[in-house]
């Protein structure tokens, strides 16, 4: 194929079929790690709750609203503020992605199998996950939804996907930012502490990088100047493919990072104040 005959949709080259399917499986995986990991912290904190028993449903609202969506807890560290403001900026910006994400993969999954009739060399992977039906439509059809998974600029998916990136990706330079100017935050930190943060970081920027490339070669491709608009295509594809890539690990990685305190955290609240914990005596 050459510069001149391209079609200036990432979602044209990497089918978004295998995307939605990889995506489904790093998930699934961790989903599944995650609950055998809340089952066995179960086990381990059953004999030190106690018999209380409160209203489920209250105490799964209130768990949520006071220590998941406002951080209470967090927030009273006013000397620190700034983190709390900063770890909400990439809790939501994480929040609104993968909503806007899930919300992808089931209203527009129609075009999303659509997309995968238009490039010849992903037409038999397509077909064999398409009804019959849909094999024979025309090829500006197939296009077309490539188009429409892409988003335009003023679809409020893509503006929600945007204010979700601009919260992630400010957010997390804030935090690393604190980490080189503030002492006791520096001291306290590890090589494994700058995992997730680097990682986090770079998806975002590279979805951004990659939107930007993507949309830059589109207006180069409808004024004709299809050369010009593949010199910037092209870097914007191999970047929109590590976005993906950098996203699968974020995912598969959850369970084994800080991120998974959002769930096992979150379950131990709600234990606690479902049930309360049990009177101990000490022995001094």
């Amino acid at each position: 194929m050459s510069t001149g005959d391209f079609i200036p949709y990432y979602s044209y080259y990497v089918d978004p079929v295998l995307v939605l399917i990889l995506g489904a499986i790093c998930s699934i995986i961790p989903a599944i790690i995650l609950i055998i990991g809340l089952y066995r912290m179960y086990q381990f904190v059953k004999p030190s709750l106690g018999d209380r028993r409160q209203n489920v449903i209250k105490a799964f609202f209130y768990t949520l609203i006071e220590e998941f969506i406002i951080h209470r807890n967090l927030s009273k560290c006013r000397p620190e503020w700034t983190r709390w403001i900063l770890h909400q900026m990439v809790l939501w910006g994480m929040v609104i992605l993968v909503g806007c994400t899930g919300f992808d993969a089931i209203v527009d999954h129609e075009d999303i199998l659509l997309c995968g009739l238009a490039n010849p060399y992903l037409k038999p992977i397509a077909e064999a996950m398409l009804p019959p039906y849909l094999h024979n439509v025309p090829l500006s059809a197939a296009i077309a939804a490539c188009g429409r998974v892409m988003h335009t600029l003023a679809d409020p998916v893509k503006i929600l996907y945007n204010i979700g990136g601009i919260l992630l990706v400010a957010g997390c330079i804030g935090l690393i930012v604190r980490r080189f100017v503030n002492k006791d935050a520096r001291e306290c930190v590890i090589a494994y502490d700058w995992y997730l943060l680097v990682l986090l970081t770079f998806v975002g920027v590279s979805g951004y990088v990659a939107e930007i490339l993507r949309l830059i070669a589109y207006t180069y491709w409808k004024m004709g100047l299809t050369t010009i608009a593949a010199y910037f295509f092209y870097p914007g594809l191999v970047i929109y493919c590590a976005h993906l890539i950098s996203v699968a690990i974020l995912f598969l990685s959850i369970p084994f990072t800080k991120t998974a305190h959002v769930v096992y955290r979150f379950f131990a609240l709600l234990w606690v104040r479902y049930r309360g914990i049990r009177a101990t005596e000490l022995v001094v």
